[in-house]
């Protein structure tokens, strides 16, 4: 509210450097539309229980400084209570915002993927992200199960030719070289 009087030049109603003029002045006028104007402002941004106690003033100064009694001294008690408000909001907001981490997850994802995008978007409550991404492998695994596995040749084929393998039949590191006296490969 402080601002908003001082961006409108209105801050010297307030302070009572602007004193209520004679009614014959010809400033009287304008002073008593400014003067409505404030009264108003402030009233307006008032919770409408506060305003109703304070409706009775006329005159800005007078309304600020009642206010300003009224709620300007510290109340421990209810700054605790403020905080604890904050608090569980902010849980609240923390968990939407995990909430629609997950869900620009699934979005993004494949046509593949829709029967975990389904399953993960029917979960009460959401899971967190992890999770979500573990379902995720869990479906991607079950899909490659479902594709040809190399058969028992190929793995025979693959397992024999490996380093060790090599070096039984000769290939490999120091194939070809003597070993020991007089023997050869």
């Amino acid at each position: 509210m402080w601002r908003a009087l001082r961006s409108k030049n209105k801050v010297k109603f307030i302070d009572g450097s602007i004193e209520k003029p004679d009614v014959n002045d010809p400033l009287y006028e304008a002073w008593d539309i400014c003067n409505d104007y404030i009264v108003s402002w402030i009233t307006l941004a008032l919770s409408p229980k506060i305003a109703q106690s304070v409706i009775w003033h006329d005159v800005p100064a007078d309304l600020w400084r009642d206010l300003e009694h009224r709620y300007s001294q510290e109340n421990i008690f209810k700054i605790d209570e403020i905080d604890d408000e904050l608090s569980a909001i902010s849980k609240i907001v923390r968990n939407y915002r995990e909430d629609a981490y997950v869900v620009q997850f699934l979005k993004g994802l494949n046509e593949v993927y829709s029967h975990v995008k389904s399953q993960v978007m029917l979960m009460k409550p959401m899971p967190k992200i992890d999770q979500a991404f573990s379902l995720l492998l869990q479906q991607e695994r079950q899909i490659h199960q479902t594709e040809p596995i190399l058969d028992a040749r190929t793995l025979m084929n693959t397992s024999s030719n490996t380093p060790q393998a090599n070096r039984r039949r000769g290939h490999g590191r120091g194939a070809g070289r003597e070993r020991g006296r007089g023997s050869s490969k």
